[in-house]
């Protein structure tokens, strides 16, 4: 009886033992569950079209985002948005930018939040303040995005230049018709004239005056005009009483025979001339202000001296004492 009881008392020690030990991992496993459920988060992992959600126990960001085989490297940005029980981590991706100075291109891999400034600086580039950017330095940055920088610079230079003087004619009674006389030499002036030039990326694009000043004033040349008429001489009893026109100048005279210009044999009458100014076979009448008569007379012949405007007419005589006598001088030709 007492081998009985005891066998029966120690059954009901050890039942009561693992009744007692499920009871405490039944309490264990509710208390670890709700511990879990406590310390575990539901992390949101954002990246570009991408989105990842699962459970974490663990608290480091690097080490949430590694277990998912996720990488945030230098130029990404990582936002963190933690309420306590649940993890937004939303990454936005580094950017590709160009930058083109003159002909010089730098690609850059930059923060998305980044502005069109921060990329100038990250490439060391400073701005004149003339230079020209095709889009706003705070204006936001994306990917493919092309900022364009042209030099501009600007050259100063001066050139001298000439001005022209003016020719002004002025009539004077003290001169004959015909005659002309210089009274002011002309001399010609000078005006600097300042250009700044506008070069973008060494290219001229724009030239603008900036200044003229006249360092010398020109000086007009004048030159006085006669319009004394003249007073002609009688030219005899048998001269002409009408003719077309007169024309004054120096005379010489020749002898020696021979055929003229025209073919005709020499003779007195026929006279030498410059046919330019006096066709041949025109009729003449030539005198000198002194009171000379030459006569009656035909362009037949022509000279050197005619030519080169060192005589208007070369009078033929009979024999070489009466040239000599005649020698040079001035005649009025009466154009017939």
């Amino acid at each position: 009886m007492l081998s009985y009881m005891t066998n029966f008392k120690k059954g009901n020690l050890i039942k009561t033992t693992y009744r007692l030990l499920i009871s405490l991992t039944l309490v264990l496993s509710v208390v670890l569950f709700t511990g879990f459920m406590h310390a575990r988060k539901i992390v949101t992992v954002v990246d570009g079209e991408e989105i990842v959600k699962f459970p974490t126990l663990k608290t480091d960001i690097g080490e949430i985002l590694k277990s998912k085989d996720v990488y945030v490297f230098d130029q990404d940005q990582c936002d963190v948005q933690d309420d306590g029980h649940d993890i937004t981590i939303t990454i936005s991706r580094a950017v590709n930018v160009s930058l083109i100075v003159g002909e010089e291109r730098k690609n850059v891999l930059i923060n998305p939040y980044a502005k069109v400034f921060d990329v100038i600086e990250k490439c060391g580039i400073e701005l004149g303040s003339d230079d020209i950017i095709n889009v706003d330095k705070n204006a936001d940055i994306y990917n493919g995005m092309e900022i364009l920088v042209n030099r501009v610079s600007y050259n100063l230079r001066e050139e001298a230049e000439e001005i022209a003087f003016e020719n002004i004619i002025e009539n004077t009674d003290e001169l004959y018709e015909g005659q002309t006389q210089l009274k002011v030499t002309g001399q010609k002036g000078e005006i600097k004239k300042g250009y700044v030039d506008k070069f973008i990326d060494g290219k001229l694009v724009e030239t603008i005056e900036k200044y003229n000043n006249v360092t010398k004033t020109p000086v007009n040349e004048v030159v006085l005009k006669g319009t004394k008429k003249k007073e002609l001489p009688p030219i005899g009893a048998n001269a002409p009483t009408e003719y077309k026109r007169v024309i004054s100048g120096k005379a010489s005279a020749y002898s020696g025979g021979g055929r003229t210009s025209t073919g005709k044999k020499a003779a007195r009458g026929l006279v030498a001339v410059d046919p330019r100014k006096i066709p041949y076979g025109t009729r003449l009448y030539i005198s000198s202000p002194s009171g000379y008569v030459y006569g009656y007379a035909v362009a037949a012949d022509c000279g050197g001296m005619m030519l080169n405007g060192s005589r208007l007419v070369d009078l033929y005589m009979d024999n070489k004492q009466e040239c000599e006598r005649f020698g040079v001088r001035d005649v009025n030709i009466y154009i017939l």
